[in-house]
């Protein structure tokens, strides 16, 4: 039940106590009513506008885990769509030895998958790595769905010896990893010919 139909609730029950009470005159019942009614309405707004303008919310993006090879070799697709064929990476450098042993995520739009991520325990500490939506599934949330489950899953694991959460954004994404609490840091440096910065997340 959503907060509208909760105050609803609640002007009702407190408006029928009312009109039971042998002192309360119409008038006052009917002012009552009108109150309860405007309050409804702009909980109703309320509502309405977080979820034409929360992309989280209006559309249906869900962020699982990837626990079998079929949903892995989604993932692959993706980053291969992505990295490969649009970004013009060397299938040799976007498909690496760590990808056994890292944790894997698909994201669906709607009950299509459209994007994946993964991360992986370093000597540094976790790193977030291989951020990939769909070109005609961008800006609509499911890249900020995948690193925020990623940093809700990861943040529990720290210890004094894995301390740190980082990633190497293409600088051209730097701003979107800004938004959700990650700060530049060190010099740019290139990845399969495409100029990143090492950032860190700083909460």
């Amino acid at each position: 039940m959503c907060s509208s139909d909760l105050t609803f609730l609640f002007v009702g029950m407190l408006a029928t106590s009312l009109i039971a009470l042998p002192n309360v005159s119409i008038a006052t019942t009917v002012v009552f009513r009108a109150v309860g009614t405007c309050i409804v309405a702009f909980g109703d707004y309320i509502f309405f506008q977080k979820r034409f303008t929360d992309p989280e919310i209006f559309l249906m993006i869900l962020v699982k885990p990837i626990s079998n090879p079929s949903d892995l070799a989604q993932a692959f697709d993706i980053r291969r769509r992505v990295f490969v064929i649009e970004q013009a990476c060397p299938p040799e450098e976007e498909y690496d030895e760590f990808e056994p042993t890292s944790k894997h995520f698909l994201a669906t739009n709607n009950g299509l998958i459209v994007g994946t991520c993964r991360y992986r325990a370093t000597n540094k500490g976790y790193k977030l790595e291989r951020f990939a939506v769909l070109k005609e599934h961008r800006t609509s949330g499911i890249g900020a769905a995948l690193l925020k489950n990623c940093l809700h899953v990861v943040t529990p694991l720290l210890t004094p010896e894995l301390s740190i959460i980082y990633l190497h954004a293409q600088e051209h994404a730097m701003k979107f990893y800004e938004k959700y609490g990650f700060e530049a840091q060190g010099e740019r440096f290139y990845e399969a010919g495409i100029p990143h910065f090492k950032m860190v997340y700083c909460g």
